[in-house]
């Protein structure tokens, strides 16, 4: 299911716990919700949602033979690039000259002999 494209008046939000074996798209039978997915991390299915919501994040959302859900407003990590160690840019399309997220100096901070 993607995602739409108009998200004026949507949330991100985060719903937990939500069984493994339910279809996310239960979530869709509340007027609510537009849109609902899996989370997923490194390939392996959470125990929670992604969706969107319209209007008022809900303290609850309810899902249809299986109770009340907690809600949560979604933060997303920062992006952190992996070359220069800045934010909001990844190592493909750095610009900068390395610099080690460790020790602060020239080198990749795989090759950092002062790692925490």
């Amino acid at each position: 299911m993607e995602q739409p494209k108009d998200t004026g008046n949507l949330t991100k939000v985060f719903i937990a716990p939500y069984d493994r074996l339910l279809d996310p798209k239960l979530l869709l039978d509340d007027d609510r919700v537009v849109w609902a997915k899996r989370h997923v991390v490194r390939g392996e299915k959470k125990k929670s949602v992604v969706a969107l919501v319209r209007g008022e994040v809900p303290e609850k959302l309810h899902v249809l033979g299986n109770g009340y859900r907690r809600v949560h407003k979604y933060i997303e990590q920062p992006i952190q690039c992996y070359n220069c160690s800045r934010w909001n840019h990844k190592a493909w399309s750095c610009r900068y000259e390395v610099c080690c997220r460790f020790c602060g100096k020239n080198h990749n901070s795989s090759e950092c002999g002062k790692k925490i």
